[in-house]
């Protein structure tokens, strides 16, 4: 599968996001008790920490997520770059 090189075409994905929309459904119905229940026990402090927390942890993967397409792209001209100066130099 083109997945494992990191290019999957548009079937791979597909595939992939049908097993993933099956995958949730069960997953949801199974931790929904333990999660209101968890949440209904923390205080409104804890409840808004919590709340904080999770928005940092969010902008903290977004911004890796940015930086991970931007050195890919930054890794793929660099190679290319020394590629054609191999060439020029030949």
């Amino acid at each position: 599968m083109a997945l494992s090189s990191g290019n999957p075409g548009p079937t791979e994905v597909k595939s992939l996001q049908n097993q993933l929309m099956t995958f949730f459904p069960p997953l949801l119905h199974q931790i929904t008790p333990t999660a209101i229940n968890l949440l209904s026990s923390l205080s409104d402090e804890q409840a808004r920490e919590l709340a904080d927390n999770m928005a940092n942890k969010h902008r903290e993967l977004e911004a890796e997520s940015l930086v991970g397409r931007h050195q890919s792209t930054i890794n793929d001209w660099s190679e290319n770059h020394v590629a054609s100066l191999r060439v020029a130099k030949s």
